[in-house]
This record gives structure tokens, C-alpha cells and sequence, in this order.
């Protein structure tokens, strides 16, 4: 893997086995959007925050709806997003959020 889509990788492994400290946005509000299986973001004007867990929730909030909901389930989740990564190959962070 390259540098980048390896710490892609690596960044969406710790969410996933870090969960319980994340919250996504159907706990939040009851209201079925598009947006309920992302992780909910919470406001903060603190500089090391935003570039800690919260990055880490905005790498996460990117992924395709298919990997978010496979998320749950491990042992479908790891192959699938190895084979994303793998697939798409992302050369820098602003090619991976700029990819659809």
C-alpha cells in the first residue's frame, strides 16, 4: 500500500476498534438521514481536537454508505476496506476526500 491509503488504512482500523468512544448521528437525533451512520461530529474551537479524533471521524464520514454499514461486522468490514484501499490507492489526504 502507499503512504497515504496506508494511513487511511491504519486511521480507519483505530475508529473501528475504538467505537465505543465515538458516537454516529443516529444516536444523536431519531430522524433517518443520509447522514445517520456517519460518526457524530461534536463543535470545538480547540486546534489539537480538530486535528485528532475529530480528523479521525472526517476519514471515517468519507468512506462509501456499502463500508459504513459493513462497519458492524468485522469480519467483513477489515477485507472490504483493505480491498477499497487497495482498489483506489489514494496518493495524498486531498485525493481521498476529494474522491467520490
Amino acid at each position: 500500500m502507499l503512504k497515504y491509503s496506508q494511513y487511511i488504512f491504519f486511521l480507519l482500523l483505530y475508529v473501528d476498534k475504538n467505537r465505543e468512544l465515538y458516537k454516529l448521528n443516529s444516536t444523536i437525533h431519531s430522524t433517518n438521514t443520509r447522514h445517520s451512520t456517519d460518526l457524530h461530529l461534536p463543535i470545538s474551537k480547540l486546534t489539537a481536537f480538530l486535528e485528532g479524533a475529530c480528523f479521525r471521524m472526517k476519514v471515517f464520514n468519507h468512506l462509501p454508505h456499502s463500508l459504513k454499514i459493513l462497519s458492524n461486522e468485522l469480519k467483513q468490514y477489515r477485507p472490504a476496506l483493505k480491498q477499497f484501499i487497495l482498489t483506489n490507492q489514494f496518493y495524498s489526504l486531498d485525493e481521498y476526500f476529494n474522491w467520490n
